[in-house]
Formats: structure tokens, C-alpha cells, sequence
């Protein structure tokens, strides 16, 4: 005997697990997006530190006193030049002091720690490498709720700063933006043990603490808030907590900005520009109707939220080729195509009937009536005109009263206040010439059209689907 296959709870009785899925329901509210002010992670493939035993970080610094350079390997090898190394750089930090308003304070009861300025030490470490700084583009940046541009943002190095136990810390407080384009800040975890020196982030009554003393001695582990944030690091009670700092700022410029920025990429030294300037220089071309590019990409195109903006996600030869005939022409827009070749076919096939079916019976009876010619819409079809739907808008539904096949370009606003004055189709057809061929069968493809048809039989509805 099988086991009991669970039922569904009768109306009105709730279960522990109603609290854990309203939990997460408001978690994941049209606000969740804004809840994101601190995001953290570690170096390495799926969490695997002996990542980083191949991949060892180097430090070198200057100590100007004494006139001489040092260098620092991390994670520390089991060796007296290795723990000399480590306290030398140990030695040479200087006491770390923290902004109140446009001064700089030192005082170790709110704040003991060592610093080594930037101007006095590098290091091989590069967030952009290890995917922490495209993260941060990814997450943190697309959850800001201050601005709405899609802007990049690019990290600086700030500081190496050292907590040691057993009193090393740094109580709450909020950073001094060093401009008015910094967003947050970047805190980078070496590879050295310590115990205790959370990092604990707050904003808007949220707590966020990233405990990176587990993993210590041998990960990289990183951290990245927005700069109105509150935060602490914790006593280190054992060891020394070594960090790379890095201020965040937003940048002029950002991945969605390409579609309107002309000028980002040499067009002139790719070596279809000039192809495809003197194609679009022929007249008879321009004439004929519209140029087309089969986007080499899939996107969301009927989604609400992506209908206005889809030119700004496109990338690869999609976005060049965007940005070319916006040059060249002036203007460009993304469309979508409704895949009728079905359709369009066996129209095709129907047209020529009925057209000499008019023929042989019309004018037998009424030989004074002119003779029957093809449609304007008819001829579209013959011509293999595709329906083309601009601009972009969320897929549709359609009331369709006569028979179970759908011309898309009879579909239109079916309603609202300017249905009876405004009849044009969404999905028009039009005469294309195309750089790189049609969407072929492999193209991606999402909901377009939803069409309902009555038999008047059975009053039965029968729905369709375009896409």
C-alpha cells in the first residue's frame, strides 16, 4: 500500500506553513527590491577556498621612514619570512582615524584599528576579476531606489585596514560620501584567521551581519552596502581582520545607456558600417518600405514591464546593429513579428480560389458587375508581407466573430475610449528588407495573440494563439 497522498486543507483552516509563506510573500513584495542595501559573497568556485591556495594574493607597500619596500603573500605560508612579512605590515599601518563631516578623528574608543593609504601600497587583488563588482552592478545597484537611470558603478581602492584582537572594532556610524556620486562602499576580507569582527549592517530598522571569522584563514569574502547605511564591525577577539576598502560610485555611463549613447562605440571600424551606410544610400531601397535585423538574441517582448525599454537590453551584434541604423538613418525601434507563415500559406491558397470562383459564378449571372480583384490586404499576403507589431506592447486578446482562422493584421483596440475612432492594426504588414534574413523556425518566441472564435453551432469558444 502506497502512501497517503496528501489533500488540500479545508476553507478557513491554516497550517504552520501559512506563517511561512506569508513571510516570504512580503519578503518578496513589489518593495522587496528596495529591502536590498547590503549584499555579500566569497571568491572562489562554489564556495571551494582551495581556490585560493592557486591564486595567492601579493601585497607590496612602502615604508618611507625607514626607506624600503615589502612584500606580503596571503594566505600566510607556515614559514618565519612569511610572519615576519606580516608584521612588518602590521608595524607600518597607522593608526585609523574616521570623518565627521569634513574632519578626520582619532579615537580609539570608537575606533582601533591600523589603515595603509592607497598612495603607499597595492595589491594584485581586482574585484572586477573575481565578479564582485558585476554583481554589485547586478543586485545592489539595480535595487537603488535614488536612481532610476540604470548607471554603471565602478569601484577605488580606499584603504587597507587592519582590526586586531583583542579590541580591535569600530562602532556604528555612517560613512562620509567623498562625492556626491558615491552610492556605497566595498569591503573585502583577506585570507587571514581572526575571530569575532562581524560586519553588521542596518538601515531603514534591517540588520544584515556578514560573519566572515569561520572561513578566515584561507577565503576571500567580501561585502558591499549603500553608503546610507549604518554599520559596525564588531570587537575581533583573536587574530587580525585585514581588509581591502573600496568606495562605489556611480558611473556616467552604464550598459543601458549604449542604445542612446552613438558615439560609445567606433562604429566606422566595424567592417559592416560602411557596407551598410552605402545600402541605406540607395533610394530605391528607402522607397520599398521598411529594413530589417533578425535579433540574434531572445528578450522579453511582451512583458509589461519591458515593452519601453527593450532597446536598452539589447547586446551583442543586436545592440551594434541597433546603433548603426540609429546613425545612419536617424532612427530605430525594436518590433516584434507575429509568426503567421501557417496562415499565410494556406490564405495564399484560398485567395486564388475564391478569386476564380468569383469569376466563373459572379459573371455568369451578372456579366455587368466589374471583375473581382485582389484586396489590398490580400495582395500583402500574396506579397508574403509579415505582420509586424509597433510598437512593442503586452500580449492581447482578441473577440474574432467569423470563422477560427486570424488574419494578425485585423487585430486591433477592441476597447477602450478610442476604439471607434482609432481602428489602425497592432500587428501591420509590412514590406521589409532584411540584413540578415527573416526570424527563421529557431527564432524565440512568446505569446503575441489570444483570439476567441463562437460557432454558432455550439456557442463553444475556441481560443487561439499567434506568436
Amino acid at each position: 500500500m502506497g502512501n497517503p497522498i496528501p489533500t488540500s486543507q479545508s476553507i478557513g483552516e491554516s497550517s504552520p506553513l501559512d506563517g511561512l509563506l506569508s513571510a516570504v510573500a512580503s519578503a518578496l513584495d513589489k518593495r522587496a527590491g528596495k529591502d536590498i542595501f547590503a549584499i555579500g559573497g566569497s571568491v572562489g568556485d562554489d564556495g571551494d577556498t582551495s581556490y585560493i591556495a592557486g591564486n595567492s594574493i601579493t601585497i607590496r607597500w612602502d615604508n618611507k621612514d625607514q626607506g624600503h619596500s615589502r612584500t606580503l603573500k596571503l594566505p600566510l605560508a607556515v614559514d618565519p619570512v612569511a610572519r615576519d612579512a606580516f608584521n612588518a605590515l602590521l608595524a607600518d599601518c597607522q593608526p585609523a582615524t574616521f570623518g565627521i563631516g569634513s574632519q578626520e578623528v582619532l579615537n580609539e574608543e570608537y575606533r582601533k584599528a591600523g589603515k595603509m593609504n592607497t598612495e603607499d601600497f597595492c595589491t594584485n587583488f581586482n574585484p572586477y576579476e573575481h565578479g564582485i563588482v558585476d554583481t554589485i552592478n547586478q543586485v545592489l545597484a539595480q535595487a537603488s531606489v535614488t536612481d532610476a537611470r540604470g548607471l554603471g558603478v565602478k569601484a577605488e581602492l580606499y584603504k587597507l585596514n587592519v582590526y586586531s584582537g583583542p579590541s580591535g572594532k569600530f562602532k556604528p556610524h555612517v560613512d562620509t560620501p567623498r562625492s556626491d556620486r558615491q552610492m556605497g562602499s566595498l569591503v573585502v576580507s583577506l585570507p587571514v584567521e581572526h575571530k569575532g569582527g562581524q560586519l553588521a549592517v542596518r538601515h531603514g530598522g534591517s540588520e544584515i551581519i556578514f560573519d566572515w571569522s569561520p572561513k578566515s584563514a584561507e577565503a576571500i569574502q567580501w561585502a558591499a552596502f549603500f553608503s546610507d547605511c549604518e554599520h559596525e564591525v564588531l570587537q575581533v577577539t583573536e587574530g587580525h581582520r585585514v581588509t581591502l576598502t573600496y568606495n562605489l560610485f556611480w558611473t556616467n555611463y552604464g550598459p543601458a545607456s549604449m542604445s542612446d549613447n552613438l558615439r560609445a562605440l567606433d562604429q566606422e571600424s566595424l567592417h559592416f558600417f560602411n557596407a551598410l551606410e552605402k545600402l541605406l544610400e540607395n533610394k530605391h531601397l528607402m522607397k520599398e518600405g521598411l529594413v530589417g535585423f533578425s535579433c540574434t538574441h531572445a528578450y522579453p517582448h511582451t512583458s509589461k514591464l519591458s515593452t519601453s525599454n527593450l532597446h536598452h537590453m539589447l547586446k551583442g551584434i543586436d545592440m551594434v546593429v541597433y546603433q548603426a541604423l540609429k546613425r545612419i538613418l536617424g532612427t530605430a525601434e525594436v518590433a516584434a513579428l507575429v509568426d503567421d507563415e501557417e496562415y499565410r500559406h494556406d490564405e495564399q491558397e484560398s485567395i486564388t480560389e475564391r478569386i476564380e470562383w468569383k469569376k466563373e459564378n459572379w459573371l455568369k449571372y451578372q456579366p455587368d458587375q466589374p471583375e473581382p480583384q485582389i484586396t489590398e490586404a490580400e495582395q500583402d499576403i500574396l506579397d508574403n508581407k509579415l505582420a509586424i507589431g509597433r510598437p512593442l506592447r503586452p500580449a492581447v486578446y482578441f473577440w474574432h466573430d467569423y470563422d477560427n482562422r486570424l488574419d494578425p493584421a485585423e487585430v486591433n483596440a477592441q476597447y477602450g475610449p478610442d476604439w471607434q475612432t482609432d481602428r489602425r492594426s497592432f500587428y501591420s504588414r509590412e514590406d521589409v528588407t532584411w540584413l540578415n534574413g527573416p526570424p527563421g523556425k529557431e527564432a524565440s518566441k512568446e505569446l503575441a495573440v489570444a483570439f476567441i472564435t463562437v460557432s454558432s453551432e455550439h456557442i463553444t469558444p475556441i481560443i487561439e494563439v499567434l506568436t
